[in-house]
């Protein structure tokens, strides 16, 4: 209060009819009108803001004459053609920002629709459970048998009448539970991969617990049914805006589905899943069913409001016009520090990625794997470097050129948002160079896409890194069908995991591999027995993840003769944790090391970690090698720009054995 009357004194405000005072948690208003004393202000946290009523009421001085978010959102339904800006240099901040935006609105209300229906159809559920299992035992989940619940003391079969009785009871259990079954499945299955995932106890993880290892289950949860929607509706549009598509979600056909969803009372989660048809034939597995889908599934109006508010602010622009790497950046701005630290994940400035591909030989001709790509940046760069080479030699760059080069490039990563925001950006990348019969190109593009999300690229399939370290079968080495039929992997893999395996899975079969894998402690990873036996060779209790990508990259996926180009923690060169995959190292060729170490948390965006660029070629060294150190110093950072400039960076070239090597791989030196 007495900061206010002091802003009043100090700059005069009497004119003023009201200002706002904000801070982390809330917002006050003080209204002015009613004299000079100071009134006490009207105060609103900002969760409340989330409403609309709140927000109008607390800004209604601002907002007078203005139609509401509803008016608008009826009028956008209704109209036939909505005027669309193209994206250019001077608004491309504001389209990142527009679609950052519309993450997190889904994001938001997805996470309503967690806390009002999910867990209370959960509750229902388990009341309902639990009369069967106080009969017959406790309630056991399998999501991958042709039965998803049994009953630890069922009655034998060879008593008929308890049998019977039992059979009768069960039906009728199944049928009640029929609307429940997302809420079961996202509770016992879902959840606990997510705690997997991210080193948690799946025994604490539960929609109706609060605490801190429940509540990072849940927001993984969140996060992911939200982005699953987020990236399909941008693929929609996408599609929509380049012909490809019948309109459904931007001009005309939401005014055609308003017309029929006012008469029949539909929400607009209906014209989704009509969308979802539409789109199935060109995309397959881009929309294939996912239990992910119960958001679309439960006909909630105010999830409904929230979609048609995402659907006007992407029917705003034209798809037709992005260009670049900017889906990297709505990936990057979308997950919070939280999450970031979680999964350890952090975004790959596009300058540096085309650096590296550079000093790795990228021409094109090349097998090129990132088996932690993220939202595609080098992948994307791959595809791009290509391109320009070609103008600038004059020579050309069209749909069959990209589909012939597209057939190389390979991305895997553990979050299928990611994965699935990668394939959307290399189709637009060649929807960009086709003039001619573009859903022919890019029917053809989605046959070659080699790009698959939703498993962890370390998972060893039940295959040995080394071949002194067998797991199954002879010789140390398995057949992967049988792999996947036994012990963990006891389940009927989808498409997508067999795509997604059969490229983790390849021996020897990319000339280049590079990326930016996570920064994670092996602790607070839930590393299976199987993984542990594989990585043995490098495997502690500190180890980083990062560290089992580069020996899974040099043991296994790697050519002889191809080339690995990893970003890494600095710490790599000198933790104790990473003295094993040190001395795995040293049985190779190392060509280049990348300091980024000067350029602070520019290298990455939001990253606080120190980061270096290890470049090696699966060969057997020798002491007459000479290897490239370079440094990237903060001169090359534009501020004006934000983009750093390799041309700026220092280099020398040492001898294998020289002493200023051990700064950077103790031991070797020799």
């Amino acid at each position: 209060m007495s900061f206010a009357k002091a802003e009043i004194d100090a700059y005069r405000y009497r004119q003023l009819v009201c200002f706002w005072l904000v801070d982390a948690v809330c917002v006050h208003r003080y209204d002015l009108s009613y004299g000079s004393a100071l009134p006490t202000p009207l105060r609103w946290e900002w969760s409340e803001l989330y409403d609309e009523d709140n927000f109008r009421n607390c800004f209604s001085p601002l907002l007078e004459g203005k139609p509401t978010l509803r008016r608008r959102l009826e009028e956008f339904s209704r109209s036939a053609v909505l005027e669309k800006d193209g994206v250019n240099a001077a608004n491309r901040r504001q389209f990142v920002n527009s679609i950052v935006t519309v993450a997190r609105i889904l994001s938001v209300a997805v996470s309503a629709l967690v806390h009002s229906r999910l867990t209370a159809d959960l509750r229902l559920a388990n009341e309902r459970i639990q009369l069967l299992a106080d009969e017959y035992g406790e309630a056991i989940f399998d999501w991958d048998a042709e039965e998803y619940i049994r009953f630890g003391s069922e009655p034998d079969p060879t008593d008929f009448e308890a049998h019977h009785s039992y059979n009768q009871k069960y039906t009728e259990l199944l049928s009640d539970l029929e609307p429940y079954e997302y809420a079961l499945r996202a509770e016992h299955d879902q959840l606990r991969r997510y705690a997997h995932r991210s080193g948690l106890n799946p025994s604490k993880v539960s929609f109706l617990k609060n605490e801190d290892e429940a509540s990072s289950a849940k927001e993984s949860f969140v996060q992911e049914t939200s982005t699953l929607l987020f990236s399909r509706l941008m693929m929609i549009r996408f599609s929509e805006d380049h012909n490809l598509l019948e309109r459904y979600i931007s001009n005309g056909g939401l005014r055609a589905f308003a017309n029929y969803a006012s008469h029949f009372r539909k929400p607009y989660q209906k014209l989704v899943r009509e969308a979802y048809e539409n789109a199935r034939p060109l995309y397959r597995h881009l929309f294939e069913p996912k239990p992910l889908d119960w958001i679309i599934e439960r006909d909630d109006p105010q999830f409904g409001t929230e979609l048609l508010h995402a659907m006007w602010i992407l029917a705003r622009w034209n798809f037709t016009t992005v260009r670049g790497d900017l889906l990297s950046g709505i990936y990057d701005k979308h997950l919070d520090d939280r999450q970031r630290k979680r999964l350890g994940e952090v975004y790959t400035r596009p300058e540096l990625a085309r650096y590296v591909l550079e000093a790795c030989g990228w021409d094109g001709t090349q097998r090129i794997i990132d088996p932690a790509c993220g939202s595609g940046t080098f992948l994307v760069e791959a595809l791009d470097a290509v391109r320009q080479r070609n103008e600038e030699l004059g020579l050309s760059f069209d749909g069959d050129h990209a589909l012939n080069l597209l057939s190389q490039l390979h991305g895997l990563d553990i979050n299928e948002f990611s994965a699935t925001l990668a394939k959307i950006q290399l189709l637009w990348h060649i929807l960009a160079v086709v003039t001619e019969r573009p859903e022919d190109t890019i029917a053809a593009a989605i046959q070659a896409l080699r790009i698959e999300g939703g498993n962890d690229s370390l998972d060893p399939w039940g295959l040995a890194m080394a071949d002194d370290a067998p797991l199954l079968g002879q010789d140390g080495r398995v057949n992967v069908e049988r792999a996947a039929a036994l012990g963990a992997k006891a389940r009927k893999l989808k498409a997508s995991d067999r795509r997604f395996r059969d490229i983790s899975s390849s021996r020897e079969a990319f000339d280049i591999v590079v990326g930016n894998p996570p920064y994670v402690r092996a602790h607070r990873y839930a590393a299976s027995e199987e993984l542990k036996q594989a990585y043995r060779e490098v495997l502690s209790k500190q180890t980083d993840l990062s560290a089992l990508f580069v020996y899974r990259a040099l043991r296994w996926w790697v050519k002889p003769g191809g080339r690995m180009a990893f970003f890494l923690p600095l710490s790599l060169t000198e933790a104790a944790y990473a003295d094993k995959l040190r001395r795995v190292v040293e049985e190779y060729t190392i060509l280049e090391i990348i300091d980024l170490e000067l350029l602070g948390n520019a290298a990455f965006h939001g990253a606080n970690i120190v980061t270096m660029v290890l470049i090696v070629e699966k060969k057997e060294p020798t002491p007459q090698d000479k290897i490239k150190i370079t440094t990237f110093g903060s001169a090359c950072l534009d501020p004006a720009t934000n983009v750093i400039d390799p041309k700026r960076a220092t280099s020398i070239v040492l001898l294998r054995h020289e002493a200023m090597l051990r700064r950077y791989l103790p031991g070797t030196g020799t």
